[in-house]
């Protein structure tokens, strides 16, 4: 047989793993002893879990469970277990309606359903979801501050209408600028708050698909929800890390589901008078019985159900543990723990009830024996807790009996895994580098926004600065729906498109994304697009002399291109600040600044617009709708470079080169320093807006890295790739 896992006692096997308790005096006594022996059995650094004579590891939190009758008890074991500085989550037995969570959501939703309401953005502000202070409220009113964070949620509002509720709420709390996420974990129960946030997230956007509902419309759903939660399956608490902290839940919640060591502290209570309508199975027949005269009608019978229901209950409660179980028992009258070590074998119940019921509560579970209740060979200890009325320990015997070892496969134990991390992409990557450089221009504030809505920024910076002559006085493509939504559309149309096509062909292709992407109404859209593709497809490319020959993107065919080659790396476990070394950063024209934080990021991923081989060398291609000031002489030279260096593009092309590099070794089985000088022909940059193939190398950047930097930034953000 395979060998399992045990628990282990200052490194012997623990031959006790089912304990029973005298259950006297308070119940909070003996609640708080529970307490007391998780903590004492965590920090003693005496119990340990793995195989006998192997790699073992030492008791956490998240070995425990305390399992309960009904919901209320849980919750003052919580209470206690927090005193004491233990870690404990209640799952199954709480409504995420009820929680602090849900009064969260409620004042997010306002805010986002009355954005020019500053009385609602002061609250959301003040929430757990961005914690900002008395002072900080002030500075941001006085300061302006406030209506941009206006301007972000009624654009998150905007989301919502043209969207869905779930993408928009997923956009809001993965902002990088804003940290909404990391507010929600700095709190007391910050992951159990961020768990029950994405779990009302998840309900609302249920109920917004399902019933159809608007924004006002899924807003009174989830006050009428608030007012009267259900207690169902899906509005019950999630786990949000078992691995951290003390399990607390009802019986009837785990069944089946196993622990390593759980606790019993309320198992041997019993119901009211009125216990629940009993069923009762009479020669074939279903009956009903429930005593509601309080005269004590059928009292065996109705006793016996309840005894039926009372073992029941005992036997899922003390199969939920692996390793150990404690349970807290009463000895006396009609409890379930002297039925089944005192009276079973008497003849306590009627005669007539003893054939149809009797011996199925004698037989339930094997139970006799105890044989599916604790290994064979180990000791029951019958113990009193320890007050001045204590008594000796008695103990109870258990004949030796070898049950049969499982035919399963013991798994190693996994490592601890912390689930609250995201991903970051390259483009914050190098947003967090300029907002990190101790000097930035006017301008550069546009870098911490999305590096695609960069021409949006210039609009909102330059645009709107010129007169409406000057405006008028412009090309077509620089006044063209300046904006994220124009630069997604254009790099559909070149990922649609092939390079080779006819002008008819090149026109229906921008026809159709125009009109997927709702520009189609813009003045002469078709002319000024279709216009540019020619422009861009029959531009000459220049590589970096020595690196390949000039060619033109018209030449490449369908097979020797790749577009949108996506790429994620699993970024230094524990490495939350990225270091590069001032001579490399300035070499690339990169603010000097040594370090930046990746925050709780532990994977970056980005896309390549297009990768194309040429005369056996490979090409990066990045695509850019940037205005650069709406000026076409910032369109060649230092105003180029100017642009590179604002938006942090070297950052992003070396990332780029990075990939390339290890999907490279990933298809040939090696690519190191030869290769790359052999294969490797560059990056191009496109600023799509000021190509003109009368005006040679106009909004066209060519670079190309050394190998050694490639291999140092490899060195930072990790080898582990997916491609």
């Amino acid at each position: 047989a395979l060998p399992k896992e045990t628990l282990f006692l200052d490194g012997k096997e623990y031959s006790k793993p089912l304990e029973f308790v005298l259950a006297t005096g308070p119940k909070a006594q003996y609640y708080r002893s529970v307490a007391d022996e998780i903590k004492a059995m965590v920090q003693s650094g005496r119990w340990s879990i793995g195989l006998e004579g192997g790699p073992n590891r030492a008791l956490e939190y998240g070995d425990f469970a305390v399992l309960f009758r009904g919901n209320a008890h849980a919750r003052e074991m919580e209470a206690i277990l927090r005193r004491m500085g233990v870690p404990a989550v209640r799952i199954g037995t709480s409504n995420v309606l009820a929680s602090a969570a849900a009064e969260t959501m409620q004042i997010f939703l306002e805010a986002l359903l009355e954005p020019g309401e500053t009385r609602g953005l002061i609250q959301l502000l003040a929430s757990p979801l961005h914690r900002k202070s008395a002072v900080e409220l002030y500075d941001m009113r006085t300061s302006g501050v406030l209506l941009h964070f206006q301007t972000w949620i009624s654009e998150l509002a905007d989301d919502w209408k043209n969207k869905s509720f779930l993408p928009m709420v997923m956009e809001y709390l993965s902002d990088d600028k804003r940290q909404v996420m990391l507010h929600l974990l700095a709190g007391e129960e910050g992951e159990r708050t961020l768990m029950d946030f994405l779990h009302l997230a998840e309900i609302l956007s249920k109920a917004e698909s399902e019933l159809k509902l608007t924004r006002e419309g899924l807003f009174q759903h989830f006050l009428r929800l608030r007012q009267n939660p259900q207690d169902d399956d899906e509005n019950m608490i999630r786990l949000a890390n078992a691995r951290d902290a003390v399990i607390l839940a009802t019986v009837h919640y785990s069944k089946g589901l196993e622990y390593p060591l759980v606790f019993l502290p309320d198992i041997h209570e019993k119901g009211g008078q009125y216990e629940p309508v009993c069923h009762y199975d009479c020669n074939g027949t279903a009956r009903m019985l429930k005593d509601i005269t309080g005269l004590g009608l059928q009292p065996e019978k109705c006793a016996l159900e309840a005894m039926q229901e009372r073992l029941r209950l005992f036997y899922v409660a003390i199969t939920r543990a692996k390793f150990f179980c404690k349970a807290w028992v009463e000895t006396g009258g009609n409890s379930a723990f002297n039925y089944l070590f005192r009276e079973r074998d008497q003849e306590q119940f009627p005669e007539p009830l003893e054939d149809s019921l009797a011996k199925r509560v004698s037989s339930l579970g094997n139970i006799q024996s105890l044989e599916d209740l604790c290994r064979a060979g180990v000791q029951i200890e019958l113990q009193r807790i320890e007050t001045e009325e204590a008594e000796e320990t008695a103990a109870i015997e258990v004949p030796e009996e070898a049950l049969p070892e499982p035919e399963l496969q013991n798994l190693a134990h996994p490592e601890r895994i912390r689930p609250f991390w995201h991903t970051l992409s390259a483009s914050v990557l190098m947003q967090r580098l300029l907002q990190n450089s101790t000097a930035q221009t006017p301008y550069e504030v546009a870098a911490t926004k999305d590096l695609d809505e960069a021409d949006a920024a210039d609009l909102e910076h330059v645009g709107a600065q010129l007169s409406p002559e000057e405006w008028t006085a412009l090309p077509p493509i620089f006044t063209f729906n300046p904006g994220k939504q124009t630069g997604t559309c254009w790099h559909a149309i070149f990922e649609n498109l092939d390079f080779n096509a006819s002008l008819e062909e090149i026109r229906r292709v921008c026809a159709e994304q125009l009109d997927l992407y709702s520009l189609s109404g813009t003045p002469n859209a078709l002319e000024t697009v279709s216009g540019m593709v020619e422009n861009v497809l029959q531009a000459t490319l220049t590589p970096t002399p020595g690196f390949g020959a000039p060619f033109r993107l018209c030449e490449i065919s369908s097979t020797e291109r790749l577009s949108e080659l996506e790429f994620t790396y699993g970024l230094p476990v524990g490495q939350k600040k990225l270091r590069l070394e001032e001579d490399f950063l300035r070499r690339h024209g990169l603010p000097d600044q040594q370090a930046f934080s990746s925050g709780i990021a532990r994977a970056m991923n980005g896309s390549i617009d297009l990768l194309l081989r040429n005369n056996q060398r490979f090409y990066i291609i990045d695509w850019k709708s940037n205005v650069i000031n709406y000026q076409l002489e910032n369109f060649s030279g230092e105003g180029l470079q100017a642009e590179m260096r604002q938006h942090a593009y070297p950052l992003q092309y070396l990332v780029y080169t990075c990939a390339l590099v290890e999907f490279l070794r990933q298809r040939l089985g090696h690519f190191g320093a030869e290769e790359y000088e052999k294969l490797f022909g560059g990056v191009f940059y496109l600023f799509l807006r000021g190509i003109d193939p009368s005006a040679p190398g106009r909004g066209i950047v060519s670079v190309r890295p050394q190998y050694q930097d490639i291999e140092t930034l490899l060195g930072m953000i990790g080898n582990n790739n997916i491609f």
